[in-house]
């Protein structure tokens, strides 16, 4: 429940666009709850951002979880608000951080950005269509987005000059591959034929009598095969080139399994193939929740020099790059914004040490959020970037 939690709270704090602008620089407003580098969020922003999350987790029937009239669901929702207010303040921590960078934003360049959203949510007439019912005219419609979309265009081309900033040598690449290489080795190649237990949905079979005669008429075909490489091999064509089914109606798959590493396969395939060597046939059939497994190692590499040069550079390589450079800049953006000044209010107005005493001291009850975005009523953005990021979250677990 916690890490499902999460997930939806992540979606709901990357989806800044619409909400809020978050900071406000020059006169501390009422209910102001954090101040960075002189710009300040407020009480009403942080609530803005809850009640939105709560929307979400109501639509996967979670929302039980935030009654405050219990002292269980008022303590859950004064951790999700204090990670909201976290990250609005790392959110103006980087944006003056980019800014110490030297990141320049022009107007043109958010009125752009303002422009692509008009025309993702439907052009012009949606665009009209909204103004009418709001009561807005387009200025006051841009001129309530710009500062969200001002620190959306900071943060992006923050990232582009990191990266290029941070990019990694090749030489420490091989290096962190060349440690890891226990981990990465052997890299396997591998051609399948598949016996599929799954129905025509997705979902397993249940049935044992048809798994059996699946089983069986997979058992026959490897005997067939596995101690004939030209067999296998027309087999393999054949299956591959045309559609064919179990007589329990499964599919019968053949694949090309191209490089892969023990870990990218489920254990009792990585098992198999370990046991293997190149150009063997599986003397037995290997069973997995998929179904069963006729297969031939093609290759097998044990050390860096025998990888095929494509999956070293397109794959190894390419994600160790990647990582490198993540980590180095997040280490530089947690070292530089940790030295910008924050503080934080409670409800008089006096300063507190942290976030969570900050939010212990409002009653959130008596605080609505602001009025300025009800953008995603006209543009479904919001809605839809945050739950295509937590259905990605979800597919990628």
């Amino acid at each position: 429940m916690k890490k499902f939690t999460k997930k939806i709270l992540m979606g709901v704090l990357t989806t800044s666009l619409l909400l809020t602008g978050c900071g406000k620089g020059g006169k501390k407003p009422s209910n102001a709850i954090a101040k960075v580098d002189g710009e300040y969020i407020s009480a009403e922003q942080v609530q803005e951002y809850f009640s939105y999350y709560k929307q979400q987790m109501a639509m996967y029937g979670q929302n039980n979880n935030f009654d405050e009239e219990t002292e269980e669901g008022k303590k859950a929702a004064q951790g999700i608000r204090e990670e909201i207010l976290k990250s609005l303040v790392m959110q103006e921590k980087t944006v003056k951080l980019a800014k110490n960078e030297g990141v320049k934003v022009t107007d043109d360049e958010v009125n752009t950005s303002i422009d692509n959203l008009i025309e993702q949510a439907g052009g012009e007439d949606s665009l009209k269509k909204y103004l009418k019912e709001t009561g807005q005219t387009e200025e006051e419609f841009r001129k309530e987005q710009f500062k969200s979309f001002e620190k959306q265009n900071y943060l992006t081309k923050l990232d582009e000059k990191l990266k290029e900033k941070f990019k990694p040598k090749d030489e420490d690449i091989k290096k962190r591959i060349e440690e890891d290489k226990d981990t990465l080795l052997p890299v396997y190649n591998a051609n399948h034929i598949l016996f599929s237990t799954m129905d025509e949905n997705g979902q397993a079979i249940t049935d044992e009598t048809k798994i059996e005669e699946i089983k069986q008429e997979a058992q026959k075909k490897l005997d067939e095969l596995k101690t004939d490489k030209a067999k296998f091999e027309a087999a393999f064509k054949d299956y591959k080139d045309k559609e064919e089914k179990t007589t329990s109606g499964t599919f019968i798959k053949a694949e090309e399994l191209g490089n892969f590493s023990g870990g990218d396969m489920v254990p009792e395939f990585s098992e198999a193939v370990k046991a293997m060597n190149p150009g063997e046939i599986s003397q037995e059939l290997v069973k997995t929740q998929f179904g069963f497994h006729i297969i031939q190692e093609i290759s097998k590499a044990t050390t860096l020099d025998e990888l095929d040069k494509d999956f070293y550079e397109n794959q190894i390589k390419a994600k160790y790059v990647d990582m490198v450079l993540e980590e180095e800049i997040s280490k530089y953006k947690q070292e530089e914004t940790d030295k910008i000044e924050v503080e934080y209010y409670d409800k008089d107005g006096n300063v507190v040490d942290d976030a969570g005493k900050a939010i212990a001291s409002f009653d959130f009850s008596k605080i609505e959020g602001p009025k300025t975005s009800k953008s995603e009523d006209a543009t479904g953005a919001k809605e839809e970037a945050t739950e295509g990021k937590v259905e990605q979250e979800e597919a990628t677990e």
